[in-house]
């Protein structure tokens, strides 16, 4: 696991940190578009899915 986000390469991100990001993204759809919230309901509710069979995601980075 990583202390910061590296944007040159590969991010592990744990259950742990995804579920505070989930907490944190939940907190703000009431100040959103319908649009925006929705757009953001379908990422939560694609991750915790894949959270039911993994315990790490990892987000893949470049520096192009």
């Amino acid at each position: 696991m990583h202390n910061e986000f590296d944007f040159c390469f590969d991010n592990w991100i744990g259950k742990e940190d995804w579920e505070r990001w989930m907490h944190l993204v939940r907190g703000s759809l009431t100040g959103m578009t319908a649009e925006e919230s929705a757009f953001l309901l379908s990422i939560l509710g694609w991750i915790e899915t894949a959270l039911t069979h993994t315990g790490v995601m990892v987000v893949e980075s470049n520096c192009k």
